[in-house]
């Protein structure tokens, strides 16, 4: 056998190994970020609800505690948190969210992994507004997920390229 016969194998394995690390990467990034917005808040805090004088919390009393300008946003409805989703395009068909992979072109010949939110104000938090300071929560996530992606896809390429 020579080395010629096995250049298909070797390219299968390699775009298995490429694709597996894409997914780890877009996963893990997502996990930071989600980790970013479950944060407790350290700004101001005020009235939401009538809530009880006995509450085991801030929330159970009425209250809430937002985010400071330039920290992630604070918790209160836990909808952008869970809206995170990493969806894949392309390649070897789609999976994921289906909101999320209606508004993404679809690329035959190859694979795109997004993550992100489609909350309506997901934006405005990280960016900020006229009458709102920005909260950002994916920008301050980018060192630790550069830290993280070159782990995963020497760990992919291992796996699949074991001597």
């Amino acid at each position: 056998m020579t080395f010629r016969s096995n250049v298909p194998a070797v390219r299968r394995a390699l775009n298995d190994a490429l694709l597996e690390a894409m997914v780890a990467s877009t996963l893990s990034a997502s996990r930071i970020v989600r980790r970013a917005l479950s944060q407790p808040g350290t700004g101001r805090i005020y009235r939401i609800a009538k809530g009880r004088k006995k509450g085991r919390n801030l929330r159970a009393k009425g209250f809430h505690q937002a985010s400071a300008p330039g920290r992630p946003p604070a918790v209160n409805t836990n909808r952008l948190r869970q809206s995170w989703t990493v969806s894949q395009v392309g390649g070897r068909g789609v999976a994921g969210n289906a909101d999320l992979n209606a508004h993404i072109r679809q690329y035959p010949d190859r694979v795109v992994l997004e993550y992100g939110s489609r909350v309506p104000y997901a934006a405005m938090l990280e960016y900020g507004t006229s009458r709102m300071k920005s909260r950002p929560y994916v920008k301050p996530s980018i060192p630790f997920i550069a830290m993280t992606v070159p782990r995963l896809f020497q760990t992919a390429l291992r796996r699949k390229f074991k001597p």
